[in-house]
């Protein structure tokens, strides 16, 4: 199968389309990479790389992290497409920053996320780290200039 209609909307998903999944509850979905999507015993399923909410990690309280941002792993699973609920989009952090306007399904990703080792990884992207504080950047706080030497942000 090269596509599929998620139930009750007209949103046609493929591979390579990131994907909100149903976690159940009061829960916020699960985000998803769609790897394939395949004909089941009966249901069409998927082949997901997953994405992990910061507060599922051990950096869900550190200052870097927006509460938009996701870790790409290379945790794998198969399910069934019928648990998918809506596209949505995970930019690179910079075309993150120059929306116009942020919707509910707009996220981004710095890093990669090691779901053994617990260790976070921004691969050959380099994560910019600014001022005195040497932090990268989080969009959801302020960042003042420096009135130091460096006059950086």
């Amino acid at each position: 199968m090269s596509s599929y209609t998620i139930k009750g909307t007209n949103q046609t998903i493929r591979g390579g389309d990131t994907v909100l999944f149903n976690a159940g509850g009061n829960e916020l979905p699960y985000v998803g990479l769609v790897k394939e999507i395949t004909l089941g015993r009966s249901d069409p399923e998927v082949t997901v790389a997953w994405f992990y909410r910061p507060r599922d990690t051990c950096y869900a309280n550190a200052k870097f992290i927006g509460k938009d941002e996701l870790f790409y792993s290379k945790h794998i699973d198969n399910l069934s497409a019928e648990t998918i609920i809506g596209k949505c989009v995970v930019h690179h952090f910079t075309d993150y920053l120059d929306l116009k306007s942020i919707g509910p399904t707009d996220f981004y990703c710095r890093y990669r996320y090691d779901y053994i080792t617990k260790n976070l990884d921004a691969g050959r992207d380099k994560v910019a780290v600014y001022c005195i504080c040497e932090l990268p950047n989080n969009p959801d706080r302020a960042m003042i200039k420096c009135e130091g030497s460096c006059h950086d942000w």
